[in-house]
């Protein structure tokens, strides 16, 4: 079982779908994209059976607060709490998916 992430697939590949090519454009999105590689070939290779999951946007107690790169939604408490406008990219109407801690780690 490996946890993901959807940066694999990179920018401005809407609606996200499982079948997108991974196009991943930073260290992290890398690295992850990396490891599913890796166990791919674990898999050919020496048979290793593996699920990867990409859950999208996690939030719940506990959560690092202070990422000013990943983690949506302590970006958007931080720039609250600070007084500063919340950061929107695009024209504000996009949406996003949110999950809650408790629905996803039960599934993992």
């Amino acid at each position: 079982m490996f946890t993901s992430s959807i940066v694999v697939y990179g920018r401005n590949q809407l609606p996200m779908v499982e079948d997108a090519v991974p196009q991943p454009e930073d260290p992290y999105g890398i690295a992850k994209y990396a490891v599913e590689f890796d166990l791919k070939e674990a898999h050919e290779m020496f048979g290793l059976n593996y699920v990867i999951f990409r859950p999208h946007n996690v939030y719940g107690e506990n959560q690092k607060l202070g990422d000013r790169y990943r983690n949506v939604i302590g970006i958007f408490m931080n720039q609250i709490m600070q007084g500063r406008p919340m950061t929107i990219f695009g024209d504000g109407k996009q949406t996003r998916a949110f999950s809650y801690i408790d629905d996803v780690a039960p599934v993992i």
